[in-house]
């Protein structure tokens, strides 16, 4: 055997590579899977480490995966789809849907404080006002101006406790910045919202988190500690690496300490299946997938999913209520959550536009986001090769809608926008390419904003002497009509 032979050779044994046939997806994923392990195998060897397993999703599920290196170094065990790995504050997101679940329940509202659902928290000192300005939703959103972790006794000791030494502990909290001034990342107000939620069932955060997420999603393999069978699933975490080959295992904390912000495990097929549900978002709630909606429905998901900046001077800080929003080099914009343990970095993230996303589960020291982007990327740019050829011919506009297709233009500022049927529905197009949908009323002459600044907000169109319409009050801005649209 030659050594370029006996390389490749090595190389497959290292890398074990699954596809799941998906509907509509398989084939365009299919032909850059090359590309996908590449940057895989490379991602691993330039980062040194132990291993990793990775997959890509879009809303039929999993579509690709693959594992390189070990998922155990000491047994020679190699990663795979179904390798479970601690996937720490990707968790935050499954408390998150937990928290809107009650409130689309109408058990809380999102601006509710927390001291209504977690009595104990009215001993956490706000030098900047009343405890009640600590809300749900500034929790959700990393708001709150509440200190990152928990109080501790031992600076050289990092303490997560169990729920009562952590409800204890509160009257050592504090509220260290004023909120809504600014992102400030809090893992102590996650194993709150935490506290909230297990309240709301049986006490138990993970027996409610598997009972309204996981089991309906078919989440099987996703737990907070793994036993048995998953337990032998399970990759070793290992600290970083510091001046030879050589790692040490890490630390490995023991469940039971509050869950709500970081306890979790889970592998690539299960993450798949929650990026699946969560690419069926959507403000309008079309596209409803019933084997979903125990879980949450589209519109709640696209206000999960909807982040803005909290502050001008942090303007990359993009925060939904539990995802945060970046740009990829490409300029593509993703939505995501990572997460690190000791000896585990993770990362989710997804496209909507896209509608494809990327698992990186890492048992070393590396940078997933890195990974998980350019994996979705590649993917991106191959169902995007396909969406540019449509399957079937383009609606024709609504009655309705041929009324009011044209342009239109406000005197004062001469503004001009135009009223299109763009996919299958009316759209507002502005002078700098922005654009809103319209959704149809029971009058044909009334639509309502869908997005953007005017959600919400009527268009309304006039009528002319003859019955043409002759111009439209957008959201209080009367324009005049140019030029009609029409075809014959």
């Amino acid at each position: 055997m030659s050594a370029d032979t006996a390389s490749t050779t090595r190389t497959k044994e290292r890398a074990q590579v699954r596809r799941v046939a998906t509907e509509g997806d398989q084939e365009q994923i299919e032909c850059v899977a090359d590309r996908l392990l590449a940057a895989t195998r490379t991602f691993v060897q330039e980062s040194r480490l132990p291993g990793a397993a990775v997959g890509v999703a879009t809303r039929e599920g999993l579509a690709w995966s693959a594992g390189c290196g070990f998922a155990d170094l000491e047994s020679g065990r190699r990663p795979d789809a179904d390798t479970l790995f601690r996937i720490a504050s990707i968790t935050k997101l499954f408390t998150a849907i937990c928290i809107l679940q009650l409130r689309d329940r109408g058990l809380l509202r999102l601006d509710d404080p927390l001291v209504a659902y977690v009595p104990e928290s009215a001993a956490i000192v706000n030098p900047f006002g009343p405890i009640e300005d600590v809300t749900i939703r500034r929790l959700l959103t990393h708001e709150s101006g509440l200190q990152c972790e928990h109080p501790y006794d031992d600076p050289a000791v990092f303490f997560w406790p169990v729920v009562k030494e952590a409800l204890a502990a509160l009257d050592r909290a504090r509220v260290v910045i004023p909120p809504s001034t600014q992102n400030k990342y809090s893992n102590l107000g996650y194993n709150l919202l935490g506290d909230v939620v297990a309240r709301s069932g049986n006490g138990d955060w993970e027996v409610t988190v598997r009972e309204r997420i996981l089991a309906p999603l078919g989440m099987v393999s996703t737990t907070c500690d793994p036993r048995g069978e998953l337990l032998a699933r399970c990759a070793a975490g290992y600290q970083a690496r510091e001046y030879d080959d050589r790692v040490q295992a890490a630390a490995q904390a023991p469940p039971g300490l509050m869950p709500g912000a970081g306890m979790l495990w889970s592998t690539v097929t299960d993450l798949a299946r929650f990026l699946a549900f969560a690419l069926t978002a959507d403000a309008n709630g079309a596209d409803a997938n019933d084997s979903y909606a125990p879980v949450l429905s589209p519109r709640t998901l696209a206000e999960m999913q909807d982040c803005r900046i909290v502050t001008a001077r942090v303007p990359e800080a993009l925060q939904g209520l539990g995802w945060y929003a970046e740009t990829g080099s490409d300029g593509r914009s993703w939505l995501g959550h990572g997460g690190a343990w000791d000896g585990f970095l993770s990362r989710l993230l997804f496209s909507p536009a896209d509608r494809v996303g990327a698992v990186v589960l890492l048992n070393g020291v590396g940078d997933p986001d890195k990974l998980a982007m350019e994996l979705g990327s590649i993917a991106a740019e191959a169902l995007r090769g396909r969406q540019a050829e449509p399957d079937e011919a383009p609606a024709p506009p609504s009655s309705a809608a041929s009324k009011i297709l044209g342009e239109y233009e406000e005197t004062g500022f001469a503004d001009r926008v135009r009223v299109e049927w763009r996919d299958g529905e009316v759209t507002l197009v502005g002078i700098k390419g922005e654009s809103y949908r319209l959704e149809p009323t029971d009058d044909p002459f009334v639509w309502l904003v869908r997005c953007g600044r005017w959600s919400g907000e009527p268009a309304r169109f006039v009528l002319g002497e003859r019955g043409e319409v002759a111009g439209v009050n957008f959201a209080g801005n009367p324009m005049w009509r140019l030029k009609v649209t029409s075809m014959p």
